[in-house]
């Protein structure tokens, strides 16, 4: 199955995830932005699935965080999306979830 989270603005990209639900079940998917000008966003997908043999809870991240372009507010954007993508993975981890995260990093 196919996940698509669109940028928001007026951007027409965003964040695309492939998943194959015969080895992971969908509970809920979620779409959070940066809330910045870079029009970021990141898709979390809630799985139940088998690691090693074993049933487990995943939240699966895919994000697209902002390049470092040599100016003055792209790494202080960047400093943004990463303190708040590590608050949404601190929450999840609340929750007894195996944390995958991947993307765009740009780094």
């Amino acid at each position: 199955s196919m996940f698509i989270g669109k940028r928001t603005g007026s951007k027409v990209d965003g964040c695309c995830t492939l998943l194959n639900e015969q080895k992971l079940q969908v509970e809920k998917v979620e779409l959070f932005s940066y809330d910045d000008w870079g029009d970021r966003i990141c898709v979390v997908l809630d799985c139940i699935g088998s690691l090693s043999g074993k049933e487990k809870k995943i939240s699966l991240f895919n994000t697209h965080l902002t390049f470092p372009h040599k100016n003055n507010h792209d790494p202080i954007m960047r400093q943004h999306q990463a303190r708040k993508l590590k608050e949404v993975i601190e929450a999840s981890r609340n929750q007894d979830r195996t944390i995958l995260l991947g993307g765009d990093l740009n780094g």
